[in-house]
Protein backbone atom coordinates (compact mmCIF):
# COMPACT_ATOMS: atom_id res chain seq x y z
CA UNK A 1 0.00 0.00 0.00
CA UNK A 2 2.73 2.38 0.76
CA UNK A 3 4.52 1.62 -2.41
CA UNK A 4 1.30 2.60 -4.20
CA UNK A 5 0.99 5.49 -2.18
CA UNK A 6 4.54 6.68 -3.52
CA UNK A 7 3.71 5.73 -6.93
CA UNK A 8 0.46 7.90 -6.56
CA UNK A 9 2.24 11.03 -5.00
CA UNK A 10 2.34 14.43 -6.91
CA UNK A 11 4.78 15.23 -9.44
CA UNK A 12 6.49 17.81 -7.55
CA UNK A 13 7.15 15.99 -4.85
CA UNK A 14 9.12 13.67 -6.38
CA UNK A 15 12.74 13.46 -5.89
CA UNK A 16 14.20 14.33 -8.93
CA UNK A 17 12.27 17.32 -9.46
CA UNK A 18 13.32 18.51 -5.61
CA UNK A 19 16.87 17.89 -6.70
CA UNK A 20 16.47 20.05 -9.66
CA UNK A 21 15.00 22.97 -8.32
CA UNK A 22 17.34 22.87 -5.32
CA UNK A 23 20.31 22.84 -8.05
CA UNK A 24 19.03 25.98 -9.59
CA UNK A 25 18.39 27.87 -6.77
CA UNK A 26 22.07 26.96 -5.85
CA UNK A 27 22.73 28.24 -8.59
CA UNK A 28 21.15 31.67 -8.78
CA UNK A 29 22.77 32.15 -5.45
CA UNK A 30 26.10 31.37 -6.44
CA UNK A 31 25.67 33.51 -9.89
CA UNK A 32 23.66 36.51 -7.93
CA UNK A 33 26.94 36.52 -5.38
CA UNK A 34 29.50 36.24 -8.15
CA UNK A 35 27.83 39.05 -9.88
CA UNK A 36 27.22 40.84 -6.70
CA UNK A 37 31.63 39.85 -6.09
CA UNK A 38 31.87 41.81 -9.60
CA UNK A 39 29.81 44.30 -9.42
CA UNK A 40 30.79 45.37 -5.78
CA UNK A 41 34.66 45.18 -6.72
CA UNK A 42 33.54 47.56 -9.88
CA UNK A 43 31.34 49.93 -8.05
CA UNK A 44 34.11 50.25 -5.64
CA UNK A 45 36.55 51.29 -8.12
CA UNK A 46 33.80 53.37 -9.71
CA UNK A 47 33.30 55.13 -6.50
CA UNK A 48 37.13 55.95 -5.80
CA UNK A 49 37.75 57.23 -8.86
CA UNK A 50 34.49 59.33 -8.54
CA UNK A 51 35.45 60.17 -5.42
CA UNK A 52 38.64 61.58 -6.58
CA UNK A 53 37.18 63.42 -9.76
CA UNK A 54 34.94 65.19 -6.77
CA UNK A 55 37.94 66.08 -5.05
CA UNK A 56 39.35 67.63 -8.33
CA UNK A 57 36.21 69.23 -9.13
CA UNK A 58 36.10 70.76 -5.93
CA UNK A 59 39.87 72.25 -6.15
CA UNK A 60 39.00 73.44 -9.69
CA UNK A 61 35.63 75.04 -8.39
CA UNK A 62 37.21 76.40 -5.64
CA UNK A 63 39.92 77.83 -8.37
CA UNK A 64 37.46 79.16 -10.59
CA UNK A 65 35.59 80.50 -7.61
CA UNK A 66 38.93 82.85 -6.98
CA UNK A 67 39.64 83.28 -10.15
CA UNK A 68 35.76 84.77 -10.53
CA UNK A 69 36.12 86.99 -7.60
CA UNK A 70 39.69 88.25 -8.65
CA UNK A 71 37.73 89.17 -11.86
CA UNK A 72 35.05 90.56 -10.69
CA UNK A 73 37.67 92.93 -8.22
CA UNK A 74 39.21 93.38 -11.68
CA UNK A 75 35.98 94.48 -13.42
CA UNK A 76 35.20 96.87 -10.17
CA UNK A 77 38.77 98.12 -10.47
CA UNK A 78 38.58 98.69 -14.20
CA UNK A 79 34.86 100.20 -14.46
CA UNK A 80 36.46 102.99 -11.86
CA UNK A 81 39.59 103.70 -14.07
CA UNK A 82 36.85 103.94 -17.03
CA UNK A 83 35.09 106.13 -15.31
CA UNK A 84 37.86 108.33 -14.79
CA UNK A 85 39.25 107.82 -18.11
CA UNK A 86 35.73 108.98 -19.61
CA UNK A 87 35.75 111.92 -17.13
CA UNK A 88 39.31 112.60 -18.46
CA UNK A 89 38.86 112.60 -22.15
CA UNK A 90 35.84 115.06 -21.57
CA UNK A 91 37.88 117.58 -19.90
CA UNK A 92 40.49 117.13 -22.32
CA UNK A 93 37.76 117.52 -25.27
CA UNK A 94 36.37 120.35 -24.04
CA UNK A 95 39.56 121.88 -22.73
CA UNK A 96 41.44 122.52 -25.89
CA UNK A 97 44.66 123.07 -27.41
CA UNK A 98 46.67 126.45 -28.60
CA UNK A 99 48.10 126.60 -31.72
CA UNK A 100 50.97 129.06 -31.88
CA UNK A 101 52.15 130.95 -35.04
CA UNK A 102 55.28 133.60 -35.22
CA UNK A 103 55.48 135.45 -37.87
CA UNK A 104 58.98 136.52 -37.93
CA UNK A 105 59.69 140.47 -37.70
CA UNK A 106 62.97 142.06 -38.67
CA UNK A 107 63.48 145.62 -37.04
CA UNK A 108 66.06 147.34 -39.28
CA UNK A 109 67.51 151.04 -39.64
CA UNK A 110 70.57 152.92 -38.40
CA UNK A 111 70.75 154.15 -34.38
CA UNK A 112 68.61 156.26 -32.74
CA UNK A 113 65.48 156.04 -35.32
CA UNK A 114 63.42 154.53 -32.52
CA UNK A 115 63.40 150.72 -33.36
CA UNK A 116 63.14 149.46 -29.67
CA UNK A 117 60.91 152.49 -28.99
CA UNK A 118 58.30 150.65 -31.34
CA UNK A 119 59.23 147.70 -30.12
CA UNK A 120 58.08 148.49 -26.29
CA UNK A 121 55.03 150.05 -27.43
CA UNK A 122 53.82 146.90 -28.37
CA UNK A 123 55.35 144.70 -25.54
CA UNK A 124 55.06 147.02 -22.47
CA UNK A 125 54.06 150.35 -23.18
CA UNK A 126 53.03 150.68 -19.17
CA UNK A 127 56.93 150.64 -18.75
CA UNK A 128 58.49 153.62 -17.25
CA UNK A 129 61.98 152.59 -16.25
CA UNK A 130 63.35 151.86 -19.60
CA UNK A 131 66.77 152.73 -20.35
CA UNK A 132 67.16 155.36 -23.13
CA UNK A 133 69.98 154.03 -24.43
CA UNK A 134 70.58 153.00 -27.96
CA UNK A 135 70.62 149.23 -28.22
CA UNK A 136 74.16 147.35 -28.04
CA UNK A 137 72.71 143.68 -28.87
CA UNK A 138 70.41 141.97 -30.82
CA UNK A 139 67.42 140.76 -29.25
CA UNK A 140 63.85 140.03 -29.82
CA UNK A 141 60.31 139.71 -28.16
CA UNK A 142 57.03 138.21 -28.70
CA UNK A 143 53.95 140.39 -29.64
CA UNK A 144 50.68 138.91 -29.36
CA UNK A 145 48.69 139.86 -31.90
CA UNK A 146 45.61 137.82 -32.53
CA UNK A 147 44.19 135.27 -30.68
CA UNK A 148 40.63 132.98 -32.03
CA UNK A 149 38.99 129.77 -32.41
CA UNK A 150 40.10 127.49 -35.51
CA UNK A 151 37.02 126.56 -37.25
CA UNK A 152 37.80 122.68 -37.28
CA UNK A 153 39.22 120.27 -34.26
CA UNK A 154 42.35 118.51 -33.79
CA UNK A 155 43.70 115.35 -32.47
CA UNK A 156 45.11 115.56 -28.64
CA UNK A 157 48.74 115.28 -28.78
CA UNK A 158 48.56 112.36 -25.36
CA UNK A 159 46.12 110.74 -27.37
CA UNK A 160 44.99 111.32 -30.81
CA UNK A 161 41.84 109.01 -30.83
CA UNK A 162 40.37 112.34 -28.32
CA UNK A 163 39.72 115.57 -30.75
CA UNK A 164 39.63 118.69 -29.27
CA UNK A 165 38.85 122.42 -29.84
CA UNK A 166 42.05 124.24 -31.54
CA UNK A 167 42.82 127.95 -30.44
CA UNK A 168 45.37 129.94 -32.58
CA UNK A 169 47.62 132.44 -30.93
CA UNK A 170 49.39 134.49 -33.72
CA UNK A 171 52.53 136.30 -32.60
CA UNK A 172 54.81 138.36 -33.99
CA UNK A 173 58.71 137.16 -33.41
CA UNK A 174 60.07 140.80 -33.25
CA UNK A 175 64.14 140.90 -33.64
CA UNK A 176 65.84 144.14 -33.02
CA UNK A 177 69.57 144.94 -33.90
CA UNK A 178 72.08 147.39 -33.35
CA UNK A 179 72.09 150.41 -35.54
CA UNK A 180 76.05 149.65 -36.89
CA UNK A 181 76.44 148.48 -40.53
CA UNK A 182 78.36 145.33 -38.38
CA UNK A 183 75.52 144.20 -36.94
CA UNK A 184 73.74 143.45 -40.06
CA UNK A 185 75.62 140.27 -41.02
CA UNK A 186 73.79 138.98 -37.83
CA UNK A 187 70.35 140.54 -39.44
CA UNK A 188 70.95 138.38 -42.36
CA UNK A 189 71.73 135.35 -40.47
CA UNK A 190 68.40 135.53 -38.35
CA UNK A 191 66.39 136.31 -41.38
CA UNK A 192 67.74 133.23 -43.16
CA UNK A 193 66.81 130.79 -40.24
CA UNK A 194 63.16 132.27 -39.27
CA UNK A 195 62.61 131.74 -43.01
CA UNK A 196 63.49 128.10 -42.92
CA UNK A 197 61.49 127.86 -39.35
CA UNK A 198 58.63 129.74 -40.94
CA UNK A 199 58.11 126.98 -43.37
CA UNK A 200 59.30 124.54 -41.44
CA UNK A 201 56.18 125.31 -38.97
CA UNK A 202 53.16 126.81 -40.89
CA UNK A 203 53.91 124.89 -44.25
CA UNK A 204 53.46 128.01 -46.12
CA UNK A 205 56.04 130.36 -47.58
CA UNK A 206 55.47 133.13 -45.91
CA UNK A 207 58.74 134.80 -45.45
CA UNK A 208 59.90 137.47 -42.91
CA UNK A 209 58.68 141.58 -42.61
CA UNK A 210 61.21 144.26 -42.62
CA UNK A 211 60.20 147.24 -41.07
CA UNK A 212 63.09 150.11 -42.31
CA UNK A 213 63.18 152.71 -39.78
CA UNK A 214 64.30 156.53 -40.97
CA UNK A 215 64.28 159.08 -38.84
CA UNK A 216 62.26 161.87 -40.36
CA UNK A 217 63.84 164.86 -39.04
CA UNK A 218 66.02 163.54 -41.31
CA UNK A 219 63.98 165.28 -44.57
CA UNK A 220 65.09 168.90 -43.19
CA UNK A 221 68.63 168.23 -41.77
CA UNK A 222 69.56 166.28 -44.47
CA UNK A 223 70.22 162.71 -44.84
CA UNK A 224 72.39 161.97 -42.53
CA UNK A 225 75.95 159.55 -43.20
CA UNK A 226 74.77 157.32 -40.62
CA UNK A 227 71.17 156.69 -42.03
CA UNK A 228 73.32 156.51 -45.85
CA UNK A 229 75.73 153.99 -44.76
CA UNK A 230 73.20 151.92 -42.94
CA UNK A 231 71.10 151.39 -46.39
CA UNK A 232 73.94 151.14 -48.48
CA UNK A 233 75.32 148.46 -46.74
CA UNK A 234 75.77 144.64 -47.45
CA UNK A 235 72.18 144.20 -46.06
CA UNK A 236 70.16 145.23 -48.22
CA UNK A 237 72.47 144.10 -51.41
CA UNK A 238 72.56 140.44 -49.90
CA UNK A 239 69.01 140.26 -49.53
CA UNK A 240 68.07 140.70 -52.59
CA UNK A 241 70.73 137.54 -53.71
CA UNK A 242 68.77 135.74 -51.24
CA UNK A 243 65.76 136.25 -52.46
CA UNK A 244 66.40 135.40 -55.65
CA UNK A 245 67.31 132.22 -54.94
CA UNK A 246 64.14 131.53 -52.39
CA UNK A 247 66.24 131.68 -49.78
CA UNK A 248 64.45 134.23 -48.03
CA UNK A 249 60.84 135.18 -48.63
CA UNK A 250 59.91 138.97 -47.89
CA UNK A 251 56.17 139.37 -46.57
CA UNK A 252 55.68 142.54 -45.89
CA UNK A 253 58.35 145.89 -46.33
CA UNK A 254 56.74 148.31 -43.87
CA UNK A 255 58.88 152.03 -44.30
CA UNK A 256 58.50 154.17 -41.04
CA UNK A 257 59.02 157.29 -40.97
CA UNK A 258 59.49 157.94 -37.13
CA UNK A 259 60.04 161.13 -35.11
CA UNK A 260 56.95 162.86 -36.92
CA UNK A 261 56.09 164.89 -34.31
CA UNK A 262 59.17 166.52 -34.60
CA UNK A 263 59.21 166.75 -38.27
CA UNK A 264 55.90 168.72 -37.95
CA UNK A 265 57.00 171.20 -35.39
CA UNK A 266 59.79 171.87 -37.94
CA UNK A 267 57.23 172.68 -41.49
CA UNK A 268 54.20 173.41 -39.60
CA UNK A 269 52.43 174.33 -42.78
CA UNK A 270 52.56 171.26 -44.23
CA UNK A 271 49.67 168.65 -43.53
CA UNK A 272 50.20 164.66 -42.36
CA UNK A 273 49.67 163.83 -46.06
CA UNK A 274 52.02 166.30 -46.95
CA UNK A 275 54.77 165.07 -44.35
CA UNK A 276 54.45 161.73 -45.67
CA UNK A 277 54.64 162.58 -48.97
CA UNK A 278 57.98 164.45 -48.39
CA UNK A 279 59.62 161.69 -46.49
CA UNK A 280 58.52 159.00 -49.17
CA UNK A 281 60.73 161.37 -51.91
CA UNK A 282 63.58 161.88 -49.13
CA UNK A 283 64.44 158.32 -48.65
CA UNK A 284 62.98 156.93 -51.36
CA UNK A 285 66.25 156.09 -53.07
CA UNK A 286 67.73 154.62 -50.23
CA UNK A 287 65.44 152.00 -50.66
CA UNK A 288 66.45 151.13 -54.46
CA UNK A 289 69.12 148.04 -53.40
CA UNK A 290 65.41 146.31 -51.99
CA UNK A 291 63.34 146.86 -55.62
CA UNK A 292 63.07 143.67 -57.67
CA UNK A 293 63.39 141.92 -54.48
CA UNK A 294 59.67 142.99 -52.80
CA UNK A 295 57.14 143.01 -55.17
CA UNK A 296 54.94 146.41 -55.30
CA UNK A 297 51.95 144.85 -53.36
CA UNK A 298 53.91 144.24 -50.27
CA UNK A 299 55.31 147.66 -49.75
CA UNK A 300 53.91 150.02 -47.48
CA UNK A 301 54.56 153.06 -45.19
CA UNK A 302 52.89 155.13 -42.57
CA UNK A 303 54.25 158.12 -39.60
CA UNK A 304 55.10 157.36 -36.32
CA UNK A 305 56.00 158.82 -33.19
CA UNK A 306 57.49 156.67 -30.94
CA UNK A 307 59.53 158.08 -28.14
CA UNK A 308 61.00 154.86 -25.50
CA UNK A 309 61.10 158.21 -22.34
CA UNK A 310 57.07 158.05 -23.06
CA UNK A 311 55.69 155.07 -24.43
CA UNK A 312 52.03 155.67 -23.45
CA UNK A 313 51.95 158.91 -25.61
CA UNK A 314 53.72 156.88 -28.73
CA UNK A 315 51.47 156.69 -31.85
CA UNK A 316 50.80 154.47 -35.35
CA UNK A 317 52.74 151.75 -33.57
CA UNK A 318 49.41 149.65 -34.00
CA UNK A 319 48.87 150.61 -37.43
CA UNK A 320 52.48 148.90 -38.23
CA UNK A 321 51.80 145.63 -35.50
CA UNK A 322 48.94 145.37 -38.10
CA UNK A 323 50.48 145.47 -41.56
CA UNK A 324 53.01 143.51 -40.15
CA UNK A 325 50.45 140.63 -39.58
CA UNK A 326 48.43 141.08 -42.30
CA UNK A 327 50.16 138.02 -44.18
CA UNK A 328 50.32 135.85 -41.75
CA UNK A 329 46.63 136.63 -40.49
CA UNK A 330 45.22 136.46 -44.02
CA UNK A 331 47.44 132.47 -44.29
CA UNK A 332 45.90 131.03 -40.96
CA UNK A 333 42.49 132.70 -40.53
CA UNK A 334 41.45 134.08 -44.03
CA UNK A 335 40.69 138.48 -45.01
CA UNK A 336 37.69 138.67 -42.86
CA UNK A 337 40.23 138.42 -39.73
CA UNK A 338 42.45 140.93 -41.82
CA UNK A 339 39.80 142.99 -41.58
CA UNK A 340 38.89 142.69 -38.15
CA UNK A 341 42.78 142.73 -37.08
CA UNK A 342 43.32 146.15 -39.24
CA UNK A 343 39.76 147.80 -38.16
CA UNK A 344 40.23 150.37 -41.04
CA UNK A 345 43.83 151.20 -39.83
CA UNK A 346 46.19 150.41 -42.90
CA UNK A 347 49.20 151.76 -44.04
CA UNK A 348 49.58 153.99 -47.04
CA UNK A 349 51.00 152.61 -50.27
CA UNK A 350 52.70 155.65 -51.83
CA UNK A 351 56.64 153.82 -52.38
CA UNK A 352 54.23 150.72 -53.58
CA UNK A 353 54.71 152.53 -56.78
CA UNK A 354 58.25 152.78 -57.32
CA UNK A 355 58.28 148.97 -56.66
CA UNK A 356 58.37 146.53 -59.38
CA UNK A 357 55.29 144.03 -59.74
CA UNK A 358 57.23 140.69 -59.29
CA UNK A 359 54.90 137.96 -57.44
CA UNK A 360 57.84 135.30 -58.28
CA UNK A 361 60.04 136.70 -56.25
CA UNK A 362 57.96 137.28 -53.16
Amino acid sequence: MQFLAAENAPWWRSDEVIGGVAGAVVAAVLTSIITWSVTKGRLSKENTRMTKDLATSKLSANRLRGQLESSQRTVTRLTAVEQKYLNVRNALTNSGVIQHFHQPVLLLGPRAVGKTSLLMQWNAPWERTISVQSTRTHNYATVPVFDYQLPYDVPYAADPDIRTTAYAHLRLRVHDFPGEVSAQTKALEVASQEALQLRADIGQNLGVVLICMFDAVEVVDGISSETNQYYNGDLFQRLRIYVGDSSITIQRLIVVFNKIDLLAKRLPQLSQPELLDRCVTTFMKLLEPLRGACSAEKVCETLTMCDRANLMASQGGPVVKGEAARGMVHAISGPAKVAELLNGNSASTVMSTQFPIVPTLS
